[in-house]
């Protein structure tokens, strides 16, 4: 039994999730019956899915009061260009590696995903379970891309996942802007965090707050 809200992690899937209207991945809260959302001071938010994009693996939460959440983050205007170097924090494995945020960097590797996906990037940045859902961002401290999937090679014979080191990919923020005018009216102000260039140590100290667990029954 662990701390905070979060419980019999065998049952659970757990996820990262960014504050910008409270988006995820889709395959994090699937077929779930609750849903929360845990900030660093140990806060819980009981949420629900107002809207979803299976075909691109996204979600949007809603809680009672966001006022309540952290700042949001900022969304990247400019394209993002292969070889940018972009960076992640999330939560992977919290069951081993504990319930601090994690990050991890790495470059955009591809301007299109898998077998070209336009709609996503290939990236370098090391990626665990429980890092699905997270904010991808720049050296502005914009979100650029969400984080999808690891990749791995199937063998053939034994039917073992193999890892491939050195790739993940990552949803397009372009992508769930389109989602936009699809959300209902939420009538409340979100504050936002600023869009700054600065060093990948202080942009994290600057966004990790807007960075939450989700927790999936």
């Amino acid at each position: 039994q662990a701390e905070d809200g979060i419980r019999d992690l065998d049952s659970c899937l757990v996820g990262s999730e960014m504050c910008i209207r409270d988006s995820t991945n889709r395959h994090v809260v699937a077929g779930s019956r609750k849903i929360a959302l845990l900030d660093q001071t140990g806060a819980k938010f009981a949420a629900w899915p107002v809207l979803r994009d299976d075909v691109n693996d996204l979600v949007f939460l809603q809680v009672d009061e966001p006022q309540k959440l952290p700042a949001a983050l900022p969304l990247a205007e400019a394209r993002t260009r292969l070889g940018s170097s972009v960076f992640t924090i999330g939560f992977p494995r919290i069951d081993v590696m504990g319930k601090t945020p994690k990050l991890s960097n790495g470059v955009i590797s591809g301007l299109q995903g898998l077998r070209d996906d336009p709609c996503s990037y290939q990236t370098t940045v090391p990626i665990q379970p429980g890092n699905s859902g997270g904010p991808i961002f720049n050296l502005n401290g914009e979100v650029v891309g969400i984080v999808a999937s690891m990749v791995g090679i199937r063998d053939e014979a034994s039917g073992a996942i193999s890892q491939l080191p050195n790739i993940s990919c990552a949803i397009k923020i372009e992508c769930l802007k389109e989602l936009f005018p699809h959300l209902p009216a939420h009538g409340t102000d979100i504050n936002s965090l600023p869009s700054d260039p600065g060093d990948m140590e202080s942009i994290a100290q600057r966004v990790q707050n807007s960075v939450l667990i989700v927790v999936a029954k």
